[in-house]
């Protein structure tokens, strides 16, 4: 193969044409394969499948390559390992990443620390129905929910939009509700988990919501793994929860 404005070009494994009309191309994680001369797609996977280059039928939901961690990754900060920046209102202490939890009335929920290899950690007496961190200052148009804080402040890297930070998949419906209750200006748009409990939490939250198209992974996973253009891109098809 060889590349022609931004395409891979070569023969066509189904109609064997030979003039470089059977092109490549990847975007946004998404591999995309066609023929200018035969325009037949499914012909064309199958007979990359009879070779062994395509994924088989049936195989089951696409899944993110598995990213090791090192002994080196524990000692790094969470941020930085995570690919994302020190969102507004975090601290690093030491090379604990450390920031503050609200519930939507305002007051201050407590803190949750982060250390490098992924513990995470509240302080003693914390109360955590309802209560959420965020990446920016929230008030009013659309904001993004998530989990967790590493895939919160990714949707916020690839949208430039606030995201809360609802702490487990548990607490993200009853933080929706107390944010939509005192905050009315505010339009929630969910970024979940691929797995059972993201994809519940996003139902029971009874708001627009969209979960990356690989199994068992979240918006981080597709940032680390794909980059944030990956992640804009997944966060357009947003689906409406069954309940609504």
């Amino acid at each position: 193969l060889r590349k022609i404005s931004g395409e891979w070009h070569g023969p066509c494994p189904n109609c064997n044409d030979g003039d470089d009309r059977f092109w490549i191309t990847i975007k946004n994680g998404e591999l995309r394969v066609n023929c200018r001369k035969c325009d037949d797609w499914k012909a064309i996977q199958g007979a990359l499948r009879d070779r062994g280059l395509w994924p088989p039928l049936n195989s089951g939901p696409p899944r993110l390559p598995e990213t090791p961690v090192t002994a080196a990754d524990l000692e790094t900060p969470y941020h930085i390992r995570k690919k994302i920046d020190l969102f507004q209102s975090a601290a690093l202490v030491g090379k604990i990443v450390e920031y503050p939890l609200f519930y939507a009335d305002k007051t201050v929920a407590g803190r949750q620390r982060i250390a490098p290899n992924g513990e995470k950690r509240f302080n003693k007496g914390f109360k955590k129905d309802g209560a959420f961190g965020a990446t920016m200052p929230i008030g009013s148009g659309e904001t993004y929910i998530a989990e967790g804080a590493a895939t919160a402040m990714s949707v916020t890297m690839a949208t430039g939009l606030p995201c809360i930070i609802a702490l487990d998949a548990g607490n993200l419906p009853k933080a929706v509700k107390a944010i939509q209750k005192h905050y009315p200006k505010i339009t929630l748009i969910g970024s979940g988990d691929n797995d059972p409990s993201g994809i519940k939490a996003m139902q029971e939250a009874m708001i627009p919501y969209a979960v990356p198209i690989y199994e068992d992974a979240d918006w981080n996973d597709v940032h680390v793994s794909l980059g944030l253009d990956a992640v804009k891109a997944g966060l357009k098809r947003t689906t409406k929860s069954l309940f609504r």
